[in-house]
């Protein structure tokens, strides 16, 4: 609920001061205000595959 309000109060104050005081007034940080209002999908990290460490103990299968 306060999320919701803090938001709204945001995008009221980003239409008077402008985004950076706005951030600044309600102590949001910009890259979160950017990061709510982003148009498309977060970009998709590739998974990498562990390597194996150089010293580590060789595998016995028997």
């Amino acid at each position: 609920m306060f999320d919701a309000a803090r938001n709204q109060a945001l995008e009221e104050l980003t239409g008077l001061v402008g985004r950076v005081q706005a951030c600044t007034a309600l102590g949001v940080s910009r890259a979160t205000y950017y990061r709510r209002h982003r148009r498309s999908p977060a970009p998709a990290k590739p998974r990498r595959e562990r390597r194996r460490h150089p010293r580590a103990l060789a595998l016995v299968r028997l």
